[in-house]
């Protein structure tokens, strides 16, 4: 990243990077995985949106999942976390962004 100023001058926007993982039977919904992702990805330079956040004492699943979408499609990647093949949310989340040409790599590849 360049990190040149807009005429505004402000800093360009850093871009947004998803975090898709398995929540539903983890540990504390799988919550410090997510914030070690986070971490690693805004210190490699991104905006990360962790789901956690988006959500906060959501319990039901479809009305999270469109809180989660919501953000999603507003992202310029997704990175996911180990097993998120097995999520039905982290899967449709991942089908999505293919179909919307949101380029999807394992969260540790944004570098």
């Amino acid at each position: 990243m360049s990190g040149a100023v807009l005429s505004g001058g402000e800093a360009p926007a850093r871009p947004r990077i998803y975090i898709a993982g398995p929540m539903t039977g983890k540990l504390n919904l799988n919550a410090d995985v997510f914030a070690q992702a986070e971490e690693y990805i805004r210190q490699n330079g991104y905006e990360p949106v962790n789901p956690h956040k988006v959500h906060p004492g959501v319990d039901d699943w479809q009305i999270a999942m469109r809180h989660d979408i919501a953000q999603l499609v507003m992202c310029d990647g997704v990175g996911t976390l180990p097993g998120w093949q097995e999520s039905r949310g982290a899967s449709l989340e991942v089908f999505l962004a293919n179909q919307l040409g949101i380029p999807v790599k394992p969260y540790h590849h944004y570098q």
